[in-house]
């Protein structure tokens, strides 16, 4: 979660992830599977439709990128849909997305990154 008063100025105060867990029982007991998939990140919505951020790493890239101290729940990915659940289309963004938000006030998409100077910043998500 976010909060900011202006663009320029925006800080994280909480952040979880749920998911449900993908398991595999062997004789030891059951355990996350290794190519379970982390879907979403970050969900916003306007009067027409869903963008889901979608990241589609498997538990062991998101191990591999937590050793590492990446972001593994960034992307470049937003999924739409309508409102009945059905996919309208993909954005595709050139860079990492933490997390989005659509502004009803002036009809656009945001995504918040982190940028070269590990600060929080505002980017604007083309629709198309």
């Amino acid at each position: 979660m976010f909060v900011y008063i202006h663009k320029y100025n925006i800080k994280l105060i909480f952040q979880n992830i749920y998911k449900l867990p993908y398991v595999v029982t062997g004789e030891s007991g059951a355990t996350l599977a290794n190519d379970a998939t982390y879907c979403s990140s970050s969900i916003t919505t306007n009067n027409n439709f869903i963008y889901v951020l979608y990241s589609g790493n498997s538990v062991m890239d998101l191990i591999n990128q937590a050793i590492k101290q990446e972001a593994f729940y960034d992307s470049k990915k937003i999924l739409v849909f309508d409102w009945d659940g059905i996919p309208i289309k993909q954005l595709n963004v050139d860079h990492e997305i933490r997390c989005i938000r659509f502004d009803n006030k002036d009809q656009k998409l945001y995504g918040i990154e982190l940028n070269d100077d590990s600060e929080y910043s505002f980017c604007e998500i083309p629709l198309e």
